[in-house]
């Protein structure tokens, strides 16, 4: 038997779509790298799914046969796409068809790979064990499908350029409004509102799944033609969901990246420790938003809460002068700001993620647990020195 040591999270079927005519595409690594690559040596990792207890080439070749029952229909989607693009006409079905493959190939991603092993002493195993939970329970993707189709708008993005960026995770989440944030899940989780999820067809064409406040070129369903600015947004937010690699057929838009954006480190490692004794740690995906002003708000909402409680509360209405000394009344101005921020610190209390949920039927995407139980049995050396160097914090039993 042959042995594939290079082995693919994502597969080159799924590559050729982002590619020239000679297979190669431009890879951008952590931000920092700018190389042409051939795509069987892109989104690849020597041996990436191998596990000690498996045979070798187990879990490979059932990625394999999975591909080749759905690499074909990926690529007769494209054709459709390119009709209906002249027609005006989405292939709903089609989509609705593949939308459980491009869920497992996210599940299976590198950037989720890293999740999987993030600060373990045993990574290669870790990450086999975490990615099998996912998958190998079929309701889990199944669900999480149902949840994109049922909870989200659709709307096809089209760039005549051919230019759209892919990233190590695949699919790309972004929140479009600030959540709070919490232990075990990060503010652009599948299946919360005020979300949109981006997945990559060609570098023609992305799928965007949204809910919420999204931009105003992005329209329900109809084939969106973005403009360079719209495009540099998407491909933004797709970069900055990878963890260490992003591709993309033509240079120019991973020049601009490398350029103008600092790659953000995640993902991000959290631990609870409760009253009666008892450890949660969780990873969780790094935090992204959208809009500038998310951004800024989430920066600052502790700041002007504070402020408010300091200089406004109780001390002016509505119709009077705000005390910002802007000259607008109060409830044009800092009003709305001050309303937000309180809600969302009310909210902090509260540590229940499920008010930001499209709906309590449908899937939320899943953090990582990694460990749950006593401080004495905590299995990783890493979260052991985290714990010692935080334990003057840490109440005794």
């Amino acid at each position: 038997m042959t042995i594939t040591k290079n082995q693919h999270y994502i597969p080159q079927g799924i590559l050729k779509a982002f590619a020239t005519d000679n297979k190669k595409v431009f890879e951008l690594y952590k931000n920092r790298i700018l190389s042409r690559k051939e795509i069987k040596k892109t989104m690849c990792h020597n041996m990436v799914y191998e596990h000690d207890a498996l045979p070798t080439n187990t879990i490979e070749n059932i990625f394999a046969d999975s591909e080749n029952e759905f690499i074909p229909i990926h690529n007769n989607l494209i054709k459709e796409l390119t009709r209906g693009h002249a027609e005006g006409i989405i292939p709903y079905k089609r989509i609705e068809e593949l939308l459980y493959f491009y869920v497992l190939l996210y599940l299976r991603s590198g950037a989720l790979l890293e999740e999987y092993s993030f600060y373990s002493d045993s990574p290669k195993s870790q990450r086999v064990e975490t990615l099998l939970s996912n998958i190998v329970a079929k309701m889990y993707p199944l669900k999480l499908k149902d949840t994109i189709l049922q909870g989200y708008k659709l709307a096809v993005l089209v760039d005549q350029t051919e230019s759209f960026c892919m990233s190590d995770q695949f699919i790309s989440t972004v929140s479009l409004r600030f959540k709070n944030k919490f232990s075990n899940v990060s503010n652009r989780q599948i299946g919360f509102k005020n979300t949109m999820v981006l997945i990559p067809i060609s570098s023609k064409f992305y799928l965007a799944f949204y809910h919420g406040e999204k931009p105003s070129y992005i329209k329900e369903n109809e084939y969106c033609n973005l403009g360079h600015h719209q495009l540099d947004e998407i491909n933004s937010v797709v970069n900055r969901n990878s963890y260490n690699k992003t591709i993309c057929k033509n240079n120019d838009p991973l020049s601009g990246l490398k350029a103008t954006e600092e790659k953000s480190i995640g993902p991000y490692r959290t631990i609870l420790y409760y009253s009666d004794g008892t450890v949660s740690i969780n990873t969780t995906k790094k935090e992204i938003e959208f809009y500038y002003s998310e951004e800024s708000f989430s920066a600052d909402y502790l700041q002007i809460h504070a402020q408010y409680k300091e200089i406004f509360e109780n001390k002016i209405k509505r119709n009077d002068r705000c005390l910002c000394n802007s000259g607008k009344k109060y409830k044009k101005c800092c009003l709305s700001l001050h309303e937000r921020s309180s809600s969302i610190v009310r909210e902090l209390k509260n540590k229940d993620h499920s008010i930001y949920k499209i709906s309590p039927r449908l899937e939320v995407e899943t953090g990582i647990e990694v460990y749950r139980g006593p401080k004495s049995k905590i299995p990783d050396n890493t979260d052991i020195e985290i714990m010692e160097k935080i334990k003057d914090k840490i109440p005794e039993n």
